[in-house]
């Protein structure tokens, strides 16, 4: 486990490090958790599954830094022509929910104008991944960062 969290060359040097490594990392996945559940008015399944959505819409970008680079700050999202479609099915493989569940809950954000269909699969448009709420969540999510990475260096793990 401690390899795998810190690569071959970093590894955390004693079970107590590996368990506060474990602990330090369960409890960003927490508070990340809530802040989209938050986001979503407390539909945390929709707010996963809205997640997934955003991730294969734009996840393409991280392989193309030069492609990337325009949207790498927080102000400027990638435009909705950027964005893949992605398909319901994969969202559910993704995320190993059924796929009609993830059909209903893809549903409910299309009805409610967080997601759209386009060719033959869904897309987050930027619209809906602005506003003083996402903004103030994308904040709160980089402190939850840091404060996971200095428990991290305090752990022991080499970052």
């Amino acid at each position: 486990m401690a390899n795998e969290l810190c690569g071959e060359d970093d590894a955390v040097d004693s079970p107590a490090g590996i368990r506060a490594a474990v602990r330090l990392s369960d409890e960003y996945v927490l508070r990340a958790l809530r802040l989209i559940n938050d986001l979503a008015g407390g539909e945390l399944l929709t707010a996963i599954i809205f997640r997934a959505i955003i991730a294969g819409n734009i996840g393409y970008l991280d392989a193309n830094t030069a492609e990337a680079a325009p949207y790498s700050d927080m102000a400027t999202l990638p435009p909705d022509h950027m964005r893949r479609p992605v398909s319901v099915l994969s969202v559910a493989d993704s995320l190993g929910l059924p796929y009609e569940t993830t059909r209903r809950h893809v549903r409910k954000l299309i009805k409610a104008g967080h997601c759209r269909r386009e060719g033959r699969g869904v897309i987050a448009p930027a619209t809906a991944l602005t506003g003083p709420a996402s903004e103030a969540a994308m904040h709160a999510n980089l402190a939850n960062l840091r404060r996971l990475f200095r428990g991290l260096n305090r752990a022991g793990v080499d970052l």
